[in-house]
């Protein structure tokens, strides 16, 4: 078995999702994507202004291999193919997360959210299944990118590797948190 580093998730802007998808992938949240730094997965929302700071943001393709996928926290509609086809050749692949309607005004949502990849889906409440179904797809999206194997050149300037990272970033590095995931289950890498 190839060993593979814990992925970074970065939102375009605050208010994505990003923290919710970082704590449901067991990942480091970085934060908000910069044009500088690089995550292997970023989180954008479903509207024309947060897709095109997505492509902004991620530059023109640069025929790497390895791309980042890109999460899209969606309102329950399907993501017009205009919004999209800017970022497809930007990004591996584009994975669209539906709205969770019962976490918009839960205060403790990331508890729920930790556990979605630890359970089989028919233990799940339906209203969670849609949602870690898409949640799989990006794992296995960012699995299949080839960004997490160990030999990849370091993503973002000053990031150490995982193994060296001593918890929550000082002041004088690039900000880069284990995001809190309560104790249950087996992580999902």
């Amino acid at each position: 078995m190839n060993a593979v580093r814990v992925p970074v998730v970065a939102g375009v802007a605050g208010g994505v999702g990003c923290t919710t998808v970082a704590v449901a992938l067991r990942a480091w949240d970085g934060g908000r994507c910069t044009p500088a730094g690089d995550a292997d997965v970023w989180v954008s929302r479903g509207t024309a202004e947060s897709l095109s700071l997505a492509a902004t943001l991620a530059g023109r393709p640069d025929g790497r291999q390895q791309q980042p996928v890109l999460a899209v926290t969606t309102d329950g509609r399907p993501l017009p193919p205009e919004l999209l086809a800017p970022l497809e050749r930007r990004f591996g692949r584009i994975v669209p997360l539906p709205h969770v309607e019962r976490w918009v005004d839960r205060a403790d949502h990331l508890a729920e959210v930790a556990m979605l990849l630890t359970r089989p889906s028919d233990r799940l409440p339906r209203a969670l299944r849609p949602y870690a179904a898409a949640l799989r797809i990006l794992a296995e999206a960012v699995t299949a990118s080839g960004r997490l194997h160990p030999r990849s050149p370091a993503l973002w300037p000053g990031l150490l590797p995982v193994e060296r990272l001593p918890g929550p970033a000082g002041p004088s590095r690039r900000r880069v948190v284990r995001t809190p995931v309560p104790p249950v289950g087996r992580p999902a890498w």
